[in-house]
């Protein structure tokens, strides 16, 4: 058993690799409806983690959460647009004690290359996420702490809601992962 943290830092020490049809570094879109929440960049490693919960997917359903990490990266881009819509989709009317919101993902373009691996995200509200590296792994698990549904993001309290989603100190058993790694010639 091993934290999210410490997957992204060995992910190849934490997971078996399969081959899959439903290969979100190969097929564009199987993050469809998957909620972006959070991005961790390791300068001391060169690698970009990525947080996905998958309890509203489309595609993905092995597991409740889903960790995308990105090694030997060349660039992360983050683009958001100004928006006064909080997290439940409501319009702030004075633009004060605005609350953070999901970011859900209406798609995926992964690309790879000899030595490359590009993805790009678009998500809802008005926002893309942008990864370059040298390769990829995603990892698909359960978070057993989280729960079947994810909080309700206008009734509950902060700290439930942060409680109901996956967190780098998550505990996460993984069900399925893929990577661009072995099919590198070194």
């Amino acid at each position: 058993m091993a934290t999210i943290d410490e997957i992204m830092k060995n992910p190849i020490h934490h997971v078996k690799f399969r081959a899959d049809l439903f290969d979100p570094l190969s097929v564009s879109n199987l993050l469809q409806e998957c909620s972006v929440l959070d991005v961790k960049i390791s300068t001391l490693t060169s690698r970009v983690g990525v947080i996905f919960d998958l309890r509203t997917s489309i595609f993905l359903g092995d597991g409740n959460t889903a960790l995308l990490i990105v090694g030997e990266t060349r660039s992360i881009e983050w683009i958001e647009e100004e928006s006064s819509v909080n997290r439940t989709g409501r319009v702030e009317v004075d633009g004060r004690n605005q609350r953070s919101h999901l970011h859900t993902s209406m798609g995926s373009t992964p690309r790879r290359g000899n030595d490359r691996f590009d993805i790009e995200i678009p998500c809802n509200p008005r926002s893309v996420l942008k990864i370059s590296g040298g390769w990829a792994v995603f990892i698909e698990g359960n978070v057993d702490s989280i729960g079947e549904s994810q909080p309700d993001l206008g009734l509950d309290t902060d700290e439930f809601i942060e409680a109901g989603f996956p967190q780098w100190s998550s505990v996460l058993n993984p069900t399925y992962a893929t990577s661009t790694i072995r099919s590198r010639s070194n």
